[in-house]
């Protein structure tokens, strides 16, 4: 029993290190009459970095001016991440929830709106 649980803990550890270092990826922004600025192709940039269970870090290229956005409430379980981000706006602060899979140097994550079913999706690769 003490074996399994040292494996696991071992797995997870291991892991969770593979999401750790700088990730981009090139984003076509959805477009619409309300959105305007925001339809087009983007370029974001991810740098990671986890502990455990849990992942923090920084994104660039979510925001039309381009500020970094902190990573909230991070995650990671095996290959699955998840976290959120708050980007504020005119209609106040919107919360976005990220998650997806981590697999060798390819990142996947679908952005949805807090609320929302649909999402962008997001396919990063490892810099």
């Amino acid at each position: 029993m003490h074996r399994l649980l040292a494996c696991a803990l071992f797995f997870s550890w291991l892991c969770s290190g593979a999401i750790d270092g700088k990730w981009a990826a090139k984003v076509e922004m959805p477009g619409g009459k309300k959105q305007g600025a925001e339809a087009g192709p983007r370029d974001i940039r991810f740098d990671l970095k986890s502990s455990g269970g849990a992942l923090t870090g920084t994104i660039i290229g979510l925001t039309r001016k381009g500020a970094p956005v902190s990573i909230e409430d991070g995650k990671i379980e095996g290959d699955r991440v998840s976290f959120a981000t708050v980007q504020s706006s005119k209609k106040g602060n919107r919360k976005f929830l990220l998650q997806g899979t981590v697999t060798g140097d390819d990142l996947h994550l679908t952005r949805a709106l807090e609320g929302r079913k649909r999402g962008l999706e997001i396919s990063a690769k490892r810099q």
